[in-house]
């Protein structure tokens, strides 16, 4: 659709995440450096053969307009889960933040995006990095990024958990303290809950630490 290109097209970066009932949800950074925005659309792919590169809007179902989830960010990420909502976070600034979206209650009426109730990174840090999420079964999302409390040194890799039935966020959890440089971390989860974080530490090499269902990392 004539919406979902014109937002790709005029983009820095682009996400896309498909739900379980075939959405697919578009976020992109527009702007430039100085005037970044972070803008997400709700679209829907088309399932026809002919047209799978296609966005398209089927006739019971609502096409969204891009709706504006802050200003200077960038690195996003998303993540869906199986009841159609998506957790959207990027940085700005040295700061980690995110959007939740939830879907309407059919086809035909639109969902709506919230902020989370407070940055996800530490208080302390204003030197947050390169986050990245997972859907941890229906009910909570799985984040982790980079990030440095000193204005100097190595970032240390950090996860959080968001639970979307009570909108909070679990305690901030040191994945490592190596004194080398890390590189931007990855995030996966299973149906079982099972989550794994992976990434790349200077001179060490690939480093991994898994959280398994109901446990901690």
């Amino acid at each position: 659709s004539t919406p979902a290109d014109a937002l790709a097209s005029a983009a820095r970066q682009v996400a896309t995440v498909v739900d379980s009932n075939g959405h697919t949800h578009l976020l992109a950074i527009t702007g430039n450096n100085l005037a970044a925005a972070v803008q997400a659309s709700i679209q829907l792919r088309s399932s026809s053969p002919t047209q799978a590169n296609a966005f398209t809007a089927p006739g019971n179902a609502v096409l969204q307009a891009s709706e504006a989830l802050g200003a200077g960010g960038t690195s996003i990420a998303a993540a869906a889960n199986s009841n159609g909502r998506v957790l959207a976070v990027w940085h700005r600034n040295g700061i980690v933040g995110g959007a939740l979206y939830t879907p309407g209650i059919n086809a035909t009426t639109a969902g709506s995006w919230a902020l989370l109730p407070t940055r996800i990174n530490s208080f302390l840090s204003t030197s947050a990095l390169e986050p990245a999420v997972a859907a941890v079964g229906s009910d909570a999302f799985e984040i982790v990024w980079r990030e440095r409390i000193a204005n100097t040194g190595a970032h240390d890799v950090m996860a959080r958990r968001y639970n979307v039935g009570n909108n909070t966020l679990d305690s901030s959890v040191p994945l490592e303290a190596l004194s080398s440089e890390t590189e931007a971390p990855r995030v996966v989860a299973d149906a079982s809950g099972n989550v794994l974080a992976a990434w790349r530490h200077t001179g060490v090499g690939t480093v991994v630490n898994r959280r398994a269902g109901g446990q901690a990392w």
